[in-house]
């Protein structure tokens, strides 16, 4: 059996263009891949996540 050959489409598949916050997300990280090149060391700041008070929690 021959078979015809697939037609190619003329339209592209869609692709969305990069939000702001892929934007900055994505400088970020090529800041932080620059540091650990150079040497620099991040350290996460644990005082913020290790809150005693919830920051939701009312101040009554």
């Amino acid at each position: 059996m021959i078979y015809a050959a697939k037609i190619e489409s003329e339209r592209k598949a869609y692709t969305s263009k990069p939000k702001v916050q892929d934007k900055v997300l994505e400088k970020e990280l090529d800041q932080m891949r620059a540091d650990a090149a150079a040497g620099a060391e991040h350290k996460p700041t644990h005082h913020l996540m290790n809150q005693s008070k919830s920051s939701l929690e009312f101040d009554d």
